[in-house]
């Protein structure tokens, strides 16, 4: 099973904080403190995540 480290937690909790609502990848990236390809490789680890979850459904 894939586990989320604590930067993609976060992210994800942004994605839902905004759910709706466009997001930047610069403004993620600026919050946590990281580059946007860290944003957006870990957005491709979350994506797994998610994907994983629903196939065990």
């Amino acid at each position: 099973m894939i586990l989320l480290n604590a930067r993609q937690q976060d992210i994800l909790q942004l994605l839902l904080h905004h759910s709706g609502q466009f997001i930047q990848i610069q403004n993620v990236a600026d919050q946590l403190h990281c580059s946007e390809k860290t944003v957006r490789n870990d957005c491709k680890m979350i994506e797994q995540y998610i994907a994983a979850i629903h196939r065990q459904r």
